[in-house]
């Protein structure tokens, strides 16, 4: 992607050893449960983010996995990621414990740090109420850095301390983003390369990526701008059979993964170029057809696709996600960073068509059109009269529409009704929620 299509954004990572409590205060300072925790230490083996507004700034807050010192790669790799961290944060929170004072990985870190001491803050972690706030800092002065604060984000502790020294400390030209955005989440079964699609996206590396299947935990959630549309782009793990689901932790990201898809306004399905379809990618369709959700398809890992090649994905879908077939398809590679841009300006289309309200006078004379074209695909549905329609909602786009006998109406009548109302509607793209009332027949 072009220079000015990047991430223009404050990044603040929360920088640490592992077990000293980065996560807590990461969900203290957001101000909800994002990143997943537990009891071992390293169980964050990814990064979560969130955008947030304090007063006139903004900064986008980054939830880092502990450095780790052992053989493990995933561990090395976490460390690559947090030393990468490092130099791309604008401002980084340096995370001890006043629980067990310093130790040779915290002299470590620092190390590592003091070349940028002019925007770390230290934060002395677990400094419980009833413990002497200055007592504490007092072992972490010879850590060397200007600016440290003391807190115990496990009780809220002098966080608006920490919160009105950050603020302050940000560059001037953070400007807080605007509220409104198109949401779009990234869902499909692990290993389909989602997490490399994101890392293309938003031009650098930030989440853990593996040939090894479901490494990404937590759910990832960054704001940015494309051609002055603000877009938060989620990243999120991959879903599987809940037999296969054994750990508490990937649990809860299941658990983020379905409220990713509940709040999104987009959802991009990603699939395997290399694979067909499966039962759970037909199951994760039907998830996002059941909430009416915008809907992409990216057949990922297009590396270098043929137009044959094309021609057989678009085939095996029409049979496979019959009730998504308004979905646009894009061919993408966050590997070659193929078809990057289209995936924006598509949402922008999509969300457009989610948001429209319909004219009235548009809406009757499209409503005449369809009854004088329908042809119900079921015998009992013959006897159903259509008598009227009102638009009652947008994201989605719903229509109330009267109607003698509406229980005799199956599915595939109900799909060619939302077919004829795209067609007359110049509804291309979205999905269309149907609410039928019955209609007494008139004598």
């Amino acid at each position: 992607m072009s220079e000015d299509r990047k991430i223009q954004q404050v990044i603040v990572p929360i920088i640490g050893r592992p077990n000293v409590g980065k996560s807590t205060l990461f969900n203290a300072l957001v101000g909800e449960q994002r990143a997943v925790t537990g009891p071992k230490p390293g169980v964050t083996r990814d990064r979560v983010a969130k955008t947030l507004r304090w007063g006139e700034k903004s900064l986008t807050l980054v939830d880092t996995a502990g450095f780790q010192q052992n053989e493990n790669p995933t561990a090395e790799y976490i460390v690559g990621q947090v030393e990468n961290m490092i130099e791309k944060g604008n401002f980084l929170l340096f995370v001890v414990s006043a629980d067990t004072g310093l130790t040779p990985l915290d002299y470590e870190i620092a190390d590592k740090l003091r070349p940028y001491s002019d925007r770390v803050l230290v934060v002395v972690n677990k400094v419980d109420p009833g413990n002497d706030i200055q007592r504490a800092l007092n072992d972490f002065y010879e850590l060397g850095f200007p600016n440290m604060v003391g807190i115990s984000a496990r009780h809220r502790r002098n966080l608006d301390s920490l919160r009105d020294d950050l603020v302050d400390k940000l560059p001037r030209h953070s400007i807080a983003l605007p509220d409104e955005g198109i949401r779009i989440a990234l869902l499909g079964r692990p290993n389909v390369g989602k997490s490399t699609l994101f890392n293309r996206i938003i031009g650098y590396e930030r989440v853990l990526v593996s040939e090894k299947a479901g490494t990404t935990r937590d759910v990832i959630n960054i704001s940015f701008e494309v051609d002055e549309q603000t877009f938060h782009l989620v990243d999120t793990i991959g879903l599987r059979r809940k037999a296969r689901v054994k750990e508490a932790v990937e649990e809860a990201g299941i658990y983020q993964t379905l409220r990713a898809l509940n709040f999104c306004d987009i959802a991009c399905l990603v699939l395997d170029w290399n694979q067909r379809v499966t039962k759970q990618d037909q199951r994760l369709a039907g998830l996002i057809a059941d909430r009416y959700r915008g809907c992409m398809i990216l057949v990922n890992k297009a590396d270098e696709p043929t137009e044959e090649g094309k021609r057989s994905w678009r085939k095996h879908l029409a049979e496979r996600f019959t009730f998504l077939k308004f979905s646009p398809l894009l061919f993408t590679s966050g590997l070659e960073g193929r078809g990057l841009v289209d995936i924006f300006s598509t949402a922008t289309a999509i969300y457009e068509e989610t948001n429209r309200e319909i004219p009235p006078e548009k809406l009757f004379n499209a409503f005449l059109d369809i009854k004088g074209k329908i042809s119900w695909s079921t015998g009992q549905a013959r006897s159903v009269i259509l008598r009227q329609i009102r638009q009652v909602d947008v994201n989605p786009i719903t229509f109330e529409i009267e109607a003698t006998r509406p229980h005799l109406l199956a599915d595939p009548d109900l799909r060619h009704l939302r077919g004829l109302l795209r067609r007359f509607l110049d509804l291309n793209f979205c999905p269309i929620k149907l609410q039928m009332v019955e209609r007494m027949e008139e004598e």
